[in-house]
C-alpha cells in the first residue's frame, strides 16, 4: 500500500469525474435498455452507414420518439455516433454489457 496521500484531480477534472459517476446510473439504464430493444443489434447490422431514427423505429417496433430519447443518452455516453440523419455505433457501442 502506498504511503503516499495526493489527489490526483486538479479541481476541473474533480467536478468532471463526479459529474460522470453521478451519470453513471442513467448511462447503464440507457445502454441496457438500447441492447434489450434490439437498437445496438440493429446499428451493429447497419455498419458504418448506419440507420436514421424512422429506420431504427420501425426496425425494432420502438416509437421514434423513445429511439431519440435513447439514442440522445447514448451520443453523450458515446457509445452512439450521430452523423446526421444516421446513427451509428462507437467504439464503446461494441463492447459486450456484462
Amino acid at each position: 500500500m502506498s504511503k503516499q496521500n495526493i489527489d490526483p484531480y486538479n479541481a476541473f477534472e474533480a467536478k468532471t469525474a463526479a459529474q460522470e459517476l453521478s451519470f453513471a446510473p442513467i448511462v447503464f439504464q440507457a445502454a441496457r435498455t438500447l441492447r434489450d430493444l434490439g437498437i445496438l443489434a440493429e446499428l451493429d447490422k447497419a455498419g458504418e452507414q448506419g440507420l436514421s431514427a424512422p429506420e431504427i423505429a420501425q426496425a425494432t417496433g420502438v416509437s421514434e420518439y423513445g429511439v431519440k430519447v435513447l439514442l440522445d443518452m447514448a451520443i453523450s455516453a458515446h457509445i452512439v455516433l450521430w452523423n446526421k440523419p444516421n446513427y451509428s455505433l462507437a467504439n464503446m457501442g461494441f463492447l459486450p454489457a456484462s
